[in-house]
């Protein structure tokens, strides 16, 4: 890779201490921001995806991931049922078949407790009623009781019209409030797409819902390429660039959507040792320490990012500025104490910005 020069030039200032001079050229990438940073101890993944359904559907002959698409009709009528605005027009869902009949239906999603997403999987019986309620990952330190049997039970055999009222159908857990009531929330929005969207039959009718009706192709020529195969949606979420980061992919088989994603991962911490302010041998760490003193070697492409993101920064007027270090510091400082900082301590800091960079 090429490497090229760079020399930061700090604003001219009298005589500052070199640590002062140093803060000044603090890059931090948008990306790698302090604020809503993970704690990678306290995150658990309990559950993959497959594992999750595996449970949800024992036994499937088959799992297809499915989605319903709602009409604006039934959008008020979900918004209606949830008591939220502007639902989403689509529903991804999976449902699980054996010996020619349903199952139920699982939806996996996020919700958000008091800081970090929960991921969650629902699964609904053909009656629609809650079957049965899993925690896939909680990633905050408190809280994680919402995640017990004890508690999730709660939610067990109600129909979408059941009322969930906190502190009544549903208890609360001390400590856990926050949590609790995001799980009410959850449930509440998907039973509310289910009961609108959801073919619903008795759990003891397997013969029903009946599968979507699929054209009969045409029979191949002979020589014909054969029908590729179908694609089916695999992902995973890992604690990079200093929050929760999600990458899914489409792919025939489980083999080669690992392949695909342990690449993706692969790629995205490479960036991470070029660029994370949260690595310090970083290129990026190392101008932070280095640039107001010296030249600092980088590599093309930390050198290629930093021109460009000038070029936005000048485009903008400094709306957009990855020269927030300062800021960044001050805020977190000001979270500790428990106090925000003063007019004259943001404005300080604003002040510093990124100078031209020479190569």
């Amino acid at each position: 890779m090429t490497n090229l020069t760079l020399r930061h030039q700090p604003r001219r200032r009298p005589r500052a201490h070199p640590s002062s001079g140093a803060r000044a050229v603090w890059v931090a990438l948008a990306f790698a921001c302090a604020f809503g940073r993970v704690d990678a101890a306290s995150a658990q993944q309990y559950l993959t995806e497959s594992e999750a359904l595996a449970l949800a559907f024992p036994g499937a002959d088959r799992v297809d991931e499915r989605r319903a698409i709602a009409t604006n009709e039934q959008r008020d009528e979900i918004a209606r049922r949830a008591g939220i605005r502007d639902p989403e027009r689509i529903f991804p869902y999976y449902e699980g078949r054996k010996d020619g009949g349903p199952m139920g239906y699982a939806v996996i999603d996020n919700v958000i407790g008091k800081h970090q997403p929960i991921t969650y999987m629902i699964v609904f019986a053909p009656d629609l009623r809650v079957r049965r309620i899993e925690v896939l990952a909680y990633r905050e330190s408190y809280g994680w009781e919402v995640r017990r049997e004890s508690f999730l039970k709660q939610f067990y055999g109600r129909d979408p019209d059941a009322e969930l009222r906190f502190g009544a159908e549903i208890q609360n857990i001390s400590g856990a409030t926050i949590s609790v009531r995001s799980m009410i929330r959850a449930v509440r929005e998907k039973q509310a797409y289910a009961a609108v969207l959801l073919p619903k039959a008795p759990a003891a009718a397997p013969s029903a819902p009946k599968s979507p009706a699929t054209p009969k192709k045409p029979e191949k020529e002979s020589g014909a390429a054969p029908d590729a195969p179908a694609l089916r949606r695999f992902a995973r979420a890992q604690l990079r660039m200093g929050t929760l980061l999600e990458i899914q992919v489409y792919a025939p088989d489980e083999v080669s959507s690992q392949a695909a994603l342990d690449a993706a991962f692969d790629e995205v911490g490479r960036v991470e040792e070029l660029l994370s302010t949260w690595i310090p041998t970083s290129a990026i760490s190392r101008l932070n320490r280095e640039g107001a003193r010296h030249a600092v070697e980088v590599g093309e492409e930390a050198a290629a990012l930093l021109t460009r993101a000038e070029a936005v920064r000048r485009r903008s007027a400094g709306a957009f500025d990855i020269a927030v270090g300062p800021l960044v510091d001050l805020w977190r400082e000001a979270s500790e104490r428990g106090a925000p900082p003063s007019a004259e301590a943001i404005a300080a800091a604003a002040r510093l910005r990124l100078r031209p960079v020479l190569m």
